[in-house]
């Protein structure tokens, strides 16, 4: 049986994903859409917006953990094969020892490598660093083991989901993770 690890808080806002993905006060404009999805051509990650996203949006931790690594001053590119940067980025060390990348996010400045976040604690902006096509956070999940090689595309998992959304059976009070 495949176990799914579910996350109880919205990357976007840090509450729980029924104030802000699809709850019956939210207006369509701030429902967070998936723009790709996880698989085999998108290895253990989602692309996520919402039709009023900007640059510069707020980007939260949706699990507690330790920040590992963190990617700056990475630019634009219009394609893979021009890119001289990868994307601006966060990956976090959740307690089962897997990680959490945040993509296109320009981490905050006071944010360093080794430094333990909470759940819902905000850690960078939405930005356009790599190759983007518009502002999205690409939200991905890679394996627990070594640190250096956290980004091999078979260290990718899509076993994860959020809840009230891709997850939605998780008890708003259950949180197995934070």
């Amino acid at each position: 049986m495949l176990t799914i690890k579910k996350y109880k808080l919205n990357p976007f806002n840090g509450f729980p994903p029924d104030w802000y993905v699809g709850g019956p006060a939210v207006p369509p404009e701030y429902q967070v859409e998936r723009y790709k999805d996880c698989g085999p051509l998108h290895p253990g990650a989602k692309d996520l917006g919402f039709p009023t996203i900007q640059y510069g949006a707020p980007i939260h931790a949706i699990e507690k953990g330790t920040v590992r690594y963190l990617r700056r001053n990475s630019t634009h590119c219009t394609d893979d094969a021009h890119c001289p940067d990868f994307d601006n980025m966060v990956l976090i060390e959740g307690n089962d020892h897997g990680y959490t990348g945040y993509h296109h996010v320009k981490p905050l400045s006071d944010l360093q490598e080794g430094m333990f976040v909470e759940a819902g604690q905000k850690i960078g902006h939405i930005d356009d660093s790599g190759v983007t096509s518009g502002p999205h956070l690409h939200l991905a999940r890679y394996t627990a083991g070594e640190l250096a090689t956290w980004w091999h595309s078979d260290r990718g998992t899509c076993d994860w989901g959020l809840a009230g959304w891709d997850a939605p059976d998780l008890d708003p009070g259950e949180d197995p993770y934070n």
